[in-house]
């Protein structure tokens, strides 16, 4: 019986070995397609949910700023400002010329400042476009309607009253401007700007120095508000507002019975808010800009691609819808018809905001989106309806 030959150890061959690498690389290169889809998706998901918050946090502050326009402020929702021989136009927040796009200039040299001040195409363009550009003016609701003791010889400061309607000291609604810490918010700041009545004048006023419950507002303010003169011919100032009644009673007076009668001046807090588009801080981020007052501006949106405002408006006549309050509306002939459009005539401003997200995908690029609301300015929707 012949001798069986031994066989070698069992394996694969070189062929059988390259057909099972090659099964594996195409296993490897389907699971790594599919986990870089899920990361791309992933990602794209992210950064489409950080766009859309932004957006919305963006576009909620503009609203609720709109919804406040024109709050307290007098009969007209207007504001006196200086005006006639003397005076200079107060500067207005802003951006500067770009290209084609005008940039703001000074407030017009009227008697008065509207709640509203329009400013379309002023902005420096985004895609081609310009923005635009809106300042509004409300109270702000915690110093507001605060009773004066007296105005100043020279019409350049002004003490207000320390105690709250009941007159009593020590309650929570004292009017304590300088106290730390300031519990109430009604502490009065340099840079605040403020309205100051006495029966149907009115004045804006920029704080310049605060000492107990004394505010000042000096000449040399960022905005150039603060204007006087000794003849009286500059109209719309604190001399013009004190000659009216240059004594004001201590106040509030209690009356018999507990009744509150105010004095003749009265004080409250206005806020001067403008939204506007900045490119100069860096071209390839527009970011849209809110500013109170004459402060520093915050930035509130990044990668901006659009700002647009139009407006619907209270003409008795026409009723306009979606003015863009341009040169030729504002003129006559325009959105109006034969009439001029009044900024005193807003009621709704509609929004358009349009960003982008700050990183781009390889695959996907950028992510974009766009919100548009219709925000009605209830403060100015029934004004002067009633005595």
């Amino acid at each position: 019986m012949a001798a069986r030959t031994a066989r070698g150890d069992a394996g694969f061959s070189l062929p059988e070995m390259m057909i099972s690498m090659g099964i594996m690389m195409v296993v490897l290169a389907g699971t790594f397609a599919a986990m870089n889809t899920a990361m791309t998706a992933e990602q794209t998901a992210a950064n489409l949910t950080t766009l859309n918050g932004h957006l919305r946090a963006s576009m909620d502050l503009v609203v609720r700023d709109f919804l406040q326009v024109g709050q307290g402020l007098p009969v007209g929702r207007v504001i006196g400002i200086p005006n006639g021989p003397g005076s200079v136009r107060i500067t207005r927040p802003g951006p500067a010329a770009s290209g084609t796009c005008a940039g703001v200039t000074p407030f017009l040299p009227d008697p008065t400042l509207s709640a509203v001040t329009v400013g379309p195409d002023l902005g420096p363009a985004i895609n081609g476009q310009c923005t635009d550009v809106i300042t509004t003016l409300a109270h702000d609701g915690v110093f507001d309607g605060v009773n004066v003791t007296s105005i100043a010889a020279n019409g350049r400061s002004l003490t207000v009253y320390p105690y709250g309607p009941d007159d009593t000291t020590g309650t929570p609604d004292d009017v304590l401007i300088s106290d730390a810490p300031d519990a109430l918010g009604d502490n009065v700041r340099v840079g605040d700007f403020l309205e100051i009545t006495k029966g149907a004048t009115s004045v804006l006023v920029a704080v310049t120095a605060v000492a107990g419950q004394t505010i000042t507002f000096a000449p040399g303010d960022t905005l150039g508000i603060n204007q006087f003169d000794a003849g009286l011919t500059m109209l719309g100032t604190m001399n013009q507002l004190r000659a009216t009644a240059p004594v004001d009673d201590p106040a509030p007076i209690v009356a018999p019975g507990g009744v509150i009668q105010r004095g003749k001046s009265t004080v409250s807090r206005i806020r001067m808010i403008t939204y506007w588009v900045n490119t100069t801080t860096d071209p390839t981020s527009p970011r849209l800009l809110r500013q109170i007052n004459g402060n520093a501006p915050n930035a509130v949106a990044f990668e901006l691609e659009a700002f647009r405002i139009t407006y619907d408006l209270a003409d008795g006549v026409i009723n306009p819808v979606g003015a863009r309050m341009i040169a030729a509306d504002l003129a006559g002939g325009g959105a109006c018809g034969v009439s001029p459009c009044s900024p005193n005539q807003i009621r709704k401003a509609n929004v358009v905001l349009a960003i982008r997200s700050a990183r781009r995908m390889a695959q996907a690029g950028y992510q974009h989106n766009t919100l548009f609301t219709q925000v009605a300015m209830r403060n100015l929707s029934f004004v002067d309806n009633y005595p």
